[in-house]
């Protein structure tokens, strides 16, 4: 079973979010900030979440001899054709979170309700014992018109979940974690974990 575990990203909530699920597990998490590894935003230079991720623990794994987590996720808007999508976290150029939802709901004026439609993408990336690993998962929904709720971070406030009715500004912190995106893809890492030596 791993015990300890680098984490290879900047985002406090996304900390946040993985310490959350391996918690159960007694998994020691070190972040970028306790290991004094600096990860710069220009590897993200690939196309896909996966390529992204996979880069990210590449990177910080020749920093450290422990396993290394990565997750690379965003934002896939229909209308849109797709956008922000990997560029999500930068997407209005700032990579302040307030800008880039402010960018994508001047983009979706007057766009009705049925072309709203759009999902959330995370793909997490486990390298271990010189293997990489990934477990994705994805979350429907729709884009409001106007931000609701002030919890989660990112795109969260702007994005409604059908399922529940509400948008994910509006979610408590445990009823994110059961059916996001990130949420989706640690689950399937945990079943990984449950049968790793």
């Amino acid at each position: 079973m791993i015990q300890k575990i680098g984490l290879a990203t900047k985002n406090k909530g996304k900390c946040r979010e993985i310490k959350y699920i391996l918690d159960p597990f007694s998994v020691q998490v070190f972040t970028l900030s306790d290991l004094k590894i600096d990860l710069p935003d220009s590897i993200e230079i690939h196309e896909t979440y996966k390529e992204n991720a996979k880069e990210k623990c590449v990177y910080m794994s020749k920093c450290t001899d422990m396993p290394v987590l990565s997750d690379d996720s965003g934002l896939e808007i229909d209308f849109l054709g797709g956008r922000p999508g990997i560029f999500s976290a930068r997407y209005a150029g700032t990579g302040i979170d307030k800008d880039n939802r402010r960018k994508v709901l001047e983009e979706m004026v007057s766009v009705p309700h049925q072309k709203r439609t759009a999902k959330f993408v995370c793909v997490i990336c486990l390298h271990y014992h010189q293997e990489f690993f990934f477990f994705e998962g994805i979350s429907l929904g729709t884009i409001q018109e106007n931000e609701t709720g002030e919890n989660g971070f990112g795109y969260d406030p702007i994005f409604y979940s059908e399922e529940m009715q509400k948008s994910y500004g509006l979610l408590t912190f445990e009823e994110k974690m059961d059916i996001s995106h990130r949420g989706k893809a640690l689950q399937k890492l945990t079943e990984f974990l449950k049968n790793t030596k």
